[in-house]
């Protein structure tokens, strides 16, 4: 994997550095000085084997598993945050592709304006991209990152996914994120160039879409024709709107979906099989299990090879919703 050789080095020292971030460690180690960096592989050999075989362990385990999910019927739901944190192999390994000081912490960091959860914002506090060199090396860092997630899950929700179209940047000095502005980002090249190299034509993708939702951010999700949830109106007027995937004309499935702190919704694996529409209802709360009930004819047409359509994905149970439980990741089997 193109990210094993920096992520090892990394932990490995970082370990040796008590735990400290990078951006506190010795300057050459910090600067990535090539000969400091040469002397640190050969000093920490054996924490470097020790780092990679426990990844392999990790990723042969995780495959069996996904295997065994899959000829069942079940499909694996993961995540991909559209930020990173500023102390990670990640930032430490490609700095001119984040938007850094000389010392390595953030100019300016992510974020969002005042809204429904937060009259002064929020402040992340991760480092933002430098696009325009992203765009100019083909987004290749994201091209990785996809590739990464697409082999451990069989649909990946997009975290932020408005920030795509454009971010709220906040001076690092800021302790709030009032003093933000918004910034244009390159979505439509992104996304492009995701479904051109990784899936010919498509991509089993979904947008969480909290926050501030412009006509903009609808258009670019729209073109892609990316899965989102709504948390404004209650699943019975959501479900069966909104096309699962592809950017062609939709295959016929429909699906709804909520994350997070929010009440958690569904996608549901499409067909004739009310045995699958029972269990959909099952998870709802009773009064979005009523309002819905009898509406319910089918649900999302599932990506690749599963289109035997068996099984369904139930991110979080809806009788526990609004507790803080249930977030985007836990898979229901059937």
């Amino acid at each position: 994997a193109s990210w094993l050789d920096d992520y090892a080095l990394f932990m490995a020292l970082r370990e040796e550095q008590d735990g400290l971030a990078w951006q506190d460690w010795p300057a050459k180690l910090r600067d990535r000085e090539p000969a400091t960096l040469e002397a640190a592989r050969s000093r920490l050999s054996r924490a470097l084997e020790k780092v990679c075989f426990e990844q392999f362990v990790f990723f042969r385990q995780w495959q069996s598993l996904r295997d065994y999910a899959n000829g069942r019927g079940i499909l694996l739901f993961g995540d991909i945050p559209i930020f990173v944190a500023g102390d990670s192999a990640d930032v430490w390994s490609r700095r001119e592709e984040f938007d850094l000081n000389p010392d390595g912490r953030p100019r300016v960091v992510a974020g969002v304006p005042p809204d429904y959860f937060s009259a002064t914002g929020q402040r992340w506090g991760n480092p933002h991209y430098r696009w325009d060199l992203m765009r100019a090396n083909g987004f290749q860092w994201w091209l990785d990152r996809f590739r990464s997630q697409l082999a451990l899950y069989d649909w990946v929700r997009v975290d932020h996914f408005r920030g795509f179209e454009a971010y709220w940047e906040i001076p690092a000095e800021s302790e709030t994120a009032m003093q933000g502005h918004w910034v244009p980002a390159p979505g439509q090249d992104l996304l492009q160039t995701l479904v051109d190299t990784l899936d010919n034509g498509s991509l089993p993708l979904i947008a969480e879409n909290l926050g501030i939702i412009t006509p903009e951010v609808e258009a670019l999700r729209e073109r892609r024709r990316v899965l989102a949830f709504d948390r404004e109106r209650p699943v019975a007027e959501r479900v069966g709107e909104v096309p699962l995937r592809g950017i062609g004309p939709a295959a016929g499935g429909r699906g709804d979906l909520a994350t997070g702190e929010l009440p958690a919704g569904h996608v549901v694996a499409g067909g004739d099989d009310a045995r699958i529409a029972h269990r959909f209802l099952r998870h709802l709360r009773r009064a979005e299990r009523e309002a819905v009930e009898g509406d319910v004819v089918g649900g999302g047409c599932l990506p690749g090879d599963r289109e035997a359509r068996r099984g369904g994905i139930a991110p979080g149970d809806a009788d526990n919703a609004g507790g803080g439980e249930g977030e985007v990741g836990e898979v229901r089997g059937v």
